[in-house]
């Protein structure tokens, strides 16, 4: 039999917050470099339709890198069986809608969709994502009474920001 590996909430709060940190520093250097290159690409009149798409794509990728890291941090969480099929499906759910939103912004660059109003198109490819993401945190709320939601993160972050007041 396996061992049960169980990690106390405050912990995976703990973990998950520090994961957080981490991914949003290191993201919004990405995106920094990105936004100074087209900068000088478009300053030299360089800057292409697949540049602009290549920058999204990386973009993408360092979304899915994201989710994917998140997932093997969940995973280290629970070894229930249904707890990491959830946290799996909802890394599959997260590619996906990475997917569908690179082939969206290519359909942009590439000026596919003309006849669909844009805003219309995102909101149909981000709301059922917005959804699946709460219904999998149900879920795992339920299987597992220590699993860590994104309520819990934001209760935590208000928690910290009164008390440093």
């Amino acid at each position: 039999m396996g061992r049960e590996v169980m990690v106390a909430h405050t912990n995976r709060l703990l973990q998950l917050m520090r994961f957080e940190q981490v991914s949003i520093r290191l993201f919004g250097l990405l995106v920094a470099v990105i936004i100074l290159s087209s900068f000088y690409l478009h300053s030299r009149y360089t800057l292409t339709n697949v540049q602009v798409f290549a920058a999204f794509v990386i973009i993408y990728a360092a979304l899915v890198l994201w989710g994917w890291l998140r997932m093997k941090l969940l995973l280290r969480f629970s070894s229930d069986k249904l707890y990491r099929r959830y946290v799996r499906i909802n890394f599959l759910f997260i590619f996906m809608t990475v997917i569908g939103l690179a082939i969206f912004v290519w359909g942009t660059v590439i000026q596919n969709f003309q006849n669909v109003t844009y805003s219309l198109l995102g909101t149909l490819i981000v709301l059922p994502f917005l959804y699946f993401e709460w219904w999998v945190n149900e879920r795992l709320k339920k299987i597992d009474p220590e699993h860590v939601t994104n309520q819990d993160i934001r209760q935590y972050r208000r928690m910290k920001k009164a008390g440093e007041q």
